[in-house]
């Protein structure tokens, strides 16, 4: 017996989050792969970690990290160096891995 996915990957879970990425990757547009970027987190109304941050629990906050979006530059070729300094974008978690 084979392993079945019984989850159905044709559609995007959150589509208003991520309109303007999906949008970016079929245009291959790295300008608004960008701007995507910058506005990620006041994009994300409807995640439940948003506003994670002014809960009082040390155990709860982790960050705001947007680890999709660098596997979308890395696949789209896209040079992200100029994205280190962006607050979400996982710059130094993904170039850390590549030099081990």
């Amino acid at each position: 017996m084979g392993n079945k996915c019984e989850f159905d990957n044709s559609q995007i879970s959150f589509p208003r989050s991520y309109k303007k990425l999906v949008k970016s990757i079929k245009e291959n547009d790295r300008d608004a792969f960008i701007k995507y970027l910058i506005g990620w987190y006041s994009g994300s109304l409807e995640c439940s970690w948003y506003d994670s941050h002014k809960i009082k629990d040390n155990n709860l906050y982790y960050g705001y990290w947007h680890f999709e979006v660098d596997a979308v530059a890395k696949r789209l070729g896209i040079d992200d160096f100029d994205l280190q300094n962006e607050q979400y974008y996982p710059y130094e978690l993904f170039h850390f891995i590549e030099e081990d």
